[in-house]
């Protein structure tokens, strides 16, 4: 690692590669001798918790693609139910049917002697089932029953030894989430060998009774903390920390209240005044300057049971500047029980305890240290914070991990030396905009996409910022600076239409370019450094360093106001205005980069205005419009009441059973709240559509503050389904959505009256789930019935100002084979040819069953198979000597369409990995 300050290590160590494995398919190897996967699709990023695995002897290795991997910890997924005998049966009949069809109408013996193979051993297949069917193994399994099963008992994994050409059983048990999938209901479980030691070491050697009942939500999801990846280190003197109590500003509010109505037992909005209560200094803490790398000035910190957005403060400066004037007679501050001695002063934490003002580095409060949740398993409060400091520094010297720091945008500038970022499409469609608003806020990229059409050497461009591992982009930007005529080839053209098409279908999809960039919220810096000595006083408003609305961020210029959103965005009430203002004291005792923004929660509804939000790393992106749309967003400010959330979330406290019920409890209802989030956001934008529609056209104010409660109610189960990770509520999140959705009356399409969705929803909306069926209606030929209908919405216009763009001019047609040099292909290597076209063929064959609907893989997993398989591939052709003739031949073969030869751009892009010079020679110059 590099050492960037004496203390601060801002290096990554390595991942371990880990199998992530379906709960049915665990049950299946154990019950129905059903193979494992070998893939190590899951990760255990470089976390503290991966070194104290390390530590404690979890058994590596390094693979063939220089990926470390272990077999002791298993990612756990519970998507989908183990299946019935007679559910199997019927898909195998199924793929039987088809492999004989292939059969039937294959010639080449090769495919032949595979197709055959694979039709005995799912014969055989069959044959077990139906001979085992009514055994027990052999019924349904619900996956909820499945996660009680597993949590309870474990399962074992045989595992296979080459060298000893014997298999050695493992046995696996529930171990904890990790921090990347805790609202996912995803679990890790590890082997039995280390499971007592790993779980005293992440509960911190605490002892939870099992007679007593306990926040077992926030204990999973505390414990979880230090599994976050982590991109450095740094160490903190137990002595130098300064634990403080929170403060809380406390005023009233006329609101939109969100809570259980009595007589529906649904969720309701009601308009009232409420005591709002906000934590200014929640989850945030004050560092001193030197642990900063250069260019932060936030890490967001994890230790035990710790997590915390630590900023870059001068604090020996403030300390010295308010001594000296404490100790002036002179001074208005002057306080005569201060030591004219600066070393001798003393500061008090919210214990009792002394630290040196000259010694204090690190102040936080108890929002931050989530160990003190759980003092009573060590007596008081001032006992946790004794035990945890004195634990951290006898495991890691008080070794804390940097899970992130601030960051600036990676769109860059604009010709204009504007800062460039993009906004959502909650946040578009949450605003008034009028369809001139969103054409003239759309222009840019209007022009970015005809620009791509008009001109090949920006499209090339577009493709090298687009260019990863999976993609084709570099190697056709690579045969483009060799011979520009290859942008006249078909198989060009048609990459080039898709890839134009996609820029377009982001755009329509909310994705904006303007003038901003994502900031760090942090609450009051300046009250907050004048807590630590005692001097703030949350009721004396005048002496506030920030006022109501006013911010401060070295983004943009001050003395002028920006609309600000964070996410989860969803209403109008969300719409932040925030005036900047200059605050010199900021400059002086804060060390900030532009990416940071200080906000004032004093008697200002700030936290509920952003869904919620605290300081513990919250960003909101932070946007310089014109004139006219930050009116607009103004007019909102005073049109829209925030929205409260007042649902009942008293914590349900559990004994912790030897069983694990009540954890496999907790964890199903997390699942079921992730699965609601994509809905809950989905259907708060056909609210809020279907509202700016009707407010449109006239409707009726009785109508619309219907639709307004309904959009209130989804942005209080937004966050609902979020916190859930941490905290349950006393509400089926489930039933709400759908009382939601079966509220919702639709806009009327006149010409067939039928109620549809809006024109964005065709890229917005969420899958169709009916995709097998409407493929067979696609076979017959039949024509898909409209399902969507404009909208006056923001969304809609923006979806229709995509559409209109004009066609792109034609270019001369050019066979790809007058590209390549002219050599004797006679002289190819026939077999070496053939070989690299059928390597290639099955690692796309493989590639797309990757990302078919059936896999049941998340986005990474999918890449890290495509990256394994096309790793593997090139891996066989990179072995091969290629002369130039067979690279031609092979080129020349798979790009004739005649041919017909399933991916040839695959094909290309493994040749000039592999073989990159003798690769580009083959093209003419």
């Amino acid at each position: 690692m590099t050492n960037l300050t004496d203390v601060t290590k801002m290096e990554k160590g390595n991942a371990i590669y880990i199998k992530s494995i379906e709960a049915a398919d665990l049950f299946s190897h154990m019950n129905r001798d059903q193979e494992i996967t070998n893939e190590y699709l899951g990760m255990l990023p470089y976390s503290l918790e991966s070194i104290r695995l390390e530590q404690e002897g979890v058994k590596v290795k390094k693979s063939k693609e220089a990926k470390w991997t272990s077999d002791d910890v298993i990612n756990v997924k519970f998507n989908k139910k183990v299946r019935n005998a007679d559910e199997l049966l019927n898909n195998i009949n199924e793929n039987i049917d088809n492999v004989n069809e292939a059969i039937n109408n294959e010639t080449d013996e090769k495919k032949l002697e595979k197709l055959n193979d694979k039709l005995t051993e799912m014969n055989e297949r069959k044959v077990h089932i139906e001979s085992n069917k009514d055994n027990e193994e052999w019924k349904e399994v619900k996956s909820d029953d499945l996660r009680f099963k597993l949590y309870k008992e474990g399962f074992t994994i045989n595992k296979y030894n080459k060298k000893t050409k014997k298999s050695k059983p493992i046995h696996y048990v529930v171990y904890k989430r990790s921090a990347s999938k805790s609202r996912t209901g995803q679990c890790l479980f590890i082997n039995k060998k280390l499971i007592t030691k790993m779980q005293k070491w992440s509960r911190m050697g605490l002892k939870f009774e099992l007679t007593r009942k306990h926040d077992l939500a926030s204990l999973l999801a505390y414990e979880s903390l230090v599994t976050s990846s982590l991109e450095g280190l740094v160490k903190i003197n137990p002595d130098n920390m300064l634990i403080l109590d929170d403060v809380e500003s406390v005023f009233p509010e006329k609101c939109a209240v969100v809570r259980e109505n009595k007589t529906t037992k649904l969720l309701d909005s009601f308009e009232q005044t409420i005591t709002v209560e906000n934590s200014l200094f929640d989850g945030e803490s004050l560092l001193d300057v030197e642990f900063f790398p250069k260019g932060k000035s936030m890490l967001l910190l994890r230790q035990h049971m710790f997590k915390s957005a630590a900023f870059a403060t001068n604090l020996q400066k403030f300390f010295t500047d308010q001594h000296r004037a404490m100790t002036n007679p002179e001074n208005k501050s002057y306080d005569s029980s201060i030591p004219v001695n600066y070393n001798e002063w003393e500061l008090e934490d919210m214990f009792g305890n002394k630290v040196l003002a000259s010694q204090t580095k690190f102040i936080f409060t108890p929002s931050s240290l989530k160990a003190l949740k759980f003092s009573y398993t060590k007596g008081t409060k001032a006992d946790m914070y004794a035990y945890w400091k004195e634990l951290i520094n006898e495991e890691t010297e008080a070794t804390f991990g940097i899970c992130k720091g601030e960051k600036g945008s990676k769109f860059g500038y604009n010709e204009d030396g504007e800062i460039i970022h993009q906004t959502s499409y909650q946040m578009l469609n949450s605003m008034d905009l009028s369809n001139t608003d969103v054409v003239k806020l759309a222009q840019d990229e209007v022009d970015y996409i005809i620009n791509l059409k008009e001109d090949s050497d920006a499209f090339i461009e577009h493709i090298n910022e687009k260019a990863n591992n999976l993609n084709s982009n570099e190697m056709l930007s690579a045969i483009y600076n060799v011979n520009r005529d290859i942008i006249g080839t078909e198989v060009f053209k048609k990459f080039r239409r898709e890839e134009i098409n996609k820029q377009k279908t982001h755009v329509q999809k909310g994705k904006v370019r303007v003038n901003g960039d994502y900031l760090v919220l942090l609450g009051n810096p300046m009250e907050y450094l004048f807590h630590s000595i005692g001097k703030f006083d949350v009721n004396n408003v005048e002496e506030l360093s920030l006022k109501d609305n006013q911010i401060y961020t070295t983004l943009f210029p001050v003395d002028k106001e920006y609309v600000g959103f964070r996410n989860p965005h969803t209403a109008p009430s969300n719409v932040f205005v925030g005036l900047n203002k200059e605050v010199k004291a900021i400059d002086t005792y804060f060390k900030l980069t532009k990416n940071i923004i200080c906000v004032n929660s004093v008697k200002h509804n700030i936290l509920n205005k952003l869904s919620g939000a605290d300081f513990d790393s919250d960003t909101l992106i932070f946007v310089d419009f014109e004139e006219h749309i930050l009116k607009m967003a103004k007019q909102l400010n005073e049109d829209f009441l925030v929205c409260v959330n007042e649902v009942d979330c008293e914590p349900n406290h559990y004994e912790l059973d030897k069983a694990n019920a009540s954890r496999a409890e907790i964890d199903n209802t997390l699942s079921v709240s992730q699965k609601t989030i994509g809905k809950t956001v989905n259907t708060a934008q056909l609210y809020m559509s279907k509202y700016w529609d009707r407010k449109r056209n006239y409707e009726t104010p009785e109508e619309l503050v219907k639709l307004l409660k309904g959009v209130n109610i989804l942005t209080v189960c937004s966050g609902i389904a979020i916190d859930m990770s941490k905290k349950l509520y006393k509400l089926n999140l489930e039933a709400e959505i759908k009382a939601m959705e079966n509220k919702l009356e639709l806009k009327l399409d006149k010409e067939d009256k039928k109620c549809k969705k809006p024109l964005f929803w065709k890229v917005n909306g969420s899958k169709d789930t009916n995709k097998k069926k409407d493929k067979k209606k696609d076979d017959k030929k039949e024509k898909k019935p409209n399902k969507f209908v404009k909208y006056d919405t923001p969304m809609d216009y923006l979806y229709l100002a995509l559409e209109k763009l004009p066609k792109a001019s034609d270019i001369a047609g050019v066979e790809f084979a007058s590209l390549l040099a002219k050599v004797k292909t006679s002289n190819a290597d026939r077999h070496q040819k053939a070989a690299i076209l059928e390597e290639v063929n099955n690692m796309s064959d493989f590639i797309k069953s990757v990302n078919s609907e059936d896999s049941g893989l998340n986005e990474r997993e999918k890449d890290e198979r495509q990256m394994g398989a096309i790793n593997n591939s090139k891996y066989k052709v990179q072995k091969k000597s290629i002369k130039i003739e067979t690279m031609v031949a092979t080129i020349e073969y798979a790009l004739d369409l005649n041919n017909g030869y399933a991916n040839p751009l695959r094909l290309l892009k493994v040749l000039y990995e592999t073989h990159t010079e003798t690769f580009l020679e083959a093209f003419k110059k």
